[in-house]
């Protein structure tokens, strides 16, 4: 498979996946940033877990969370293997969630590379 998105795909990310944040239960808070928070859900049917990214549709740089929306959705043909899995967004009146794959045994690449991080080398 191609590196690089099809036209096909990247129209198709134009309106990306709609997901009910609805679907889903909050398990735990794993950090707060700039523009929100993010947490682990669990989907209440499939009990498939998720992080959810909560962004705020009132920052000044909301514009950039859609740019996210966007390209993580173009992007997801080759997430397997290389980057975080998109699953769907959502919103509501005050907030924007990006939904996507759980890293619960995320390891920094820092620490998967040891001797040969960058600061080492």
């Amino acid at each position: 498979m191609s590196a690089i998105p099809s036209n096909s795909q990247v129209q198709k990310c134009q309106k990306p996946k709609l997901t009910p944040i609805t679907d889903y239960i909050k398990i735990k808070t794993l950090g707060r940033g700039k523009f929100g928070e993010v947490y682990s859900a669990i989907h209440q049917v499939t009990n498939h877990k998720v992080a959810i990214k909560k962004i705020s549709k009132h920052h000044p740089e909301i514009d950039h969370a859609m740019n996210e929306v966007v390209l993580l959705c173009q992007l997801q043909p080759q997430c397997q293997s290389y980057l975080l899995c998109y699953e769907g967004y959502d919103e509501d009146h005050d907030y924007i969630y990006i939904i996507t794959e759980n890293l619960e045994d995320y390891q920094p690449l820092t620490k998967l590379l040891g001797e040969y991080s960058p600061k080492n080398v």
